[in-house]
């Protein structure tokens, strides 16, 4: 059995389950209309914000795009004109044989959108794994697909982090489960499709000194990646390349925040280019000194983990590399978006964590989006930085909320 369902002695600090919102949505005349208009208004919100073109739409993705239908799909994926890893290009090649019959930026947000729903799926599930009740986890799922920065990062933007964010939720999913070598898959795939899945390295190897995962289990991460490099592999690109992929994103970037909503924002501008090397090695050592004080505060939780620890560990992890670390970008912060929303669902009266989340990422999105519109009607350059502030708020609440773990006996 994964834990001992949610350990629900903590009822005086997390709040009882949630029972007058479930005797409300019992009432089918009230559920079902309620449930209904968020989803069409989930899907009227993607289908308004299809033709919407990003800056990274127009030179990043729809190049990337070009290039796959002008060199023979399959073949093209023998040529690095890409910065990701395989597998997203791999999707793109999939929805490329509908080139013509649908417009091209629509094919490819649609592969983000395809993951929205898959995402609420497993949103779903973990909620109706946590409290059985099957119209709350409906309607956490239909609100999850309302949530502004899901809407903005996919439909609006063209961004595909909803992607990788799947497979860290199937990897909770499958750790709450008590399903170690499925969630290990899970975090494997994650990590082959974005590097900043390494956020929750330091969760993981908790998980393995703990024996809640298996040791033998660490074969499945190579295992994956080189997996999932294969079909690229025989189309002619060599394996240095593709084993190269994260290292080279790794020079891609030299501010100290690219917008995102992080401390780094009130500082870096005016800096010469030497104090920002000064500045990233410092963050650098902050964010592992961090690290290792939160992973030591973990080994007062022995497995089996109660479910609402995984939730609320991810979601720290999530949002506190991203916080510390230099040189992020906004997105970096939407994996935590969603799992700090996914927390709220278990835990109500962490509501307001959830809002402060969606806020530090929103304003984030709308400093850069903005720019992509012409003469757009509001001002944004300070954007970020009201996300930020909103953003390191979010993240203490997160912290706030981990502290009766940090007490537990060992």
């Amino acid at each position: 059995m994964p834990g001992s369902g949610l350990q629900w002695a903590d009822n005086e600090f997390y709040g009882r389950p949630m029972n007058q919102g479930s005797a409300l949505l019992a009432r089918d005349q009230i559920f079902y209309p309620l449930y209904a208009g968020l989803i069409l208004l989930a899907l009227v919100l993607r289908w308004l914000s299809l033709p919407f073109q990003s800056h990274d739409m127009q030179d990043f993705l729809l190049q990337w795009y070009d290039y796959i239908v002008t060199h023979g799909r399959f073949a093209a994926l023998s040529d690095n004109f890409y910065n990701y890893t395989p597998p997203y290009i791999y999707m793109m090649t999939a929805v490329s044989y509908l080139d013509g019959v649908v417009d091209r930026v629509t094919l490819i947000k649609s592969i983000s959108i395809l993951f929205d729903g898959i995402s609420a799926f497993l949103i779903y599930k973990i909620a109706l794994l946590v409290r059985p009740d099957r119209r709350l986890a409906m309607l956490a799922a239909a609100l999850f697909l309302n949530l502004p920065t899901l809407i903005l990062n996919g439909a609006v933007w063209g961004q595909c982090d909803i992607i990788y964010t799947t497979f860290l939720l199937a990897f909770a999913y499958y750790l709450m489960r008590g399903c170690p070598f499925q969630a290990i898959l899970m975090y494997a795939i994650a990590l082959s499709l974005k590097v900043q899945a390494i956020f929750l390295a330091p969760f993981f190897i908790y998980l393995l000194l703990t024996r809640a995962i298996p040791w033998r289990a660490l074969i499945l991460p190579p295992m994956i990646y080189g997996l999932l490099m294969l079909p690229a592999a025989l189309a002619g690109r060599s394996w240095i390349s593709l084993i190269g992929v994260y290292a080279g994103q790794a020079g891609f970037m030299h501010s100290l925040s690219a917008h995102a909503p992080n401390a780094y924002m009130f500082f870096q501008d005016g800096l010469s280019e030497q104090a920002r090397s000064y500045f990233a090695y410092g963050g650098l050592l902050v964010a592992g000194l961090v690290s290792l004080l939160v992973l030591a505060s973990h080994f007062r939780l022995r497995p089996p983990l109660p479910p609402l620890f995984v939730i609320l560990a991810v979601t720290l992890w999530l949002s506190l590399e991203p916080s510390l670390l230099p040189r992020m970008h906004e997105r970096y912060f939407f994996p935590a978006d969603m799992f700090a929303f996914l927390f709220a669902c278990l835990v109500p009266r962490a509501w307001w964590i959830a809002v402060l989340f969606q806020a530090g990422s929103a304003l984030a999105y709308a400093q850069y989006l903005a720019s992509s519109v012409s003469d757009f009607p509001v001002d944004t350059v300070y954007a970020a930085h009201i996300g930020a502030v909103a953003m390191i708020a979010a993240v203490a609440g997160v912290a706030w909320y981990y502290r009766p773990y940090v007490r537990k006996p060992a």
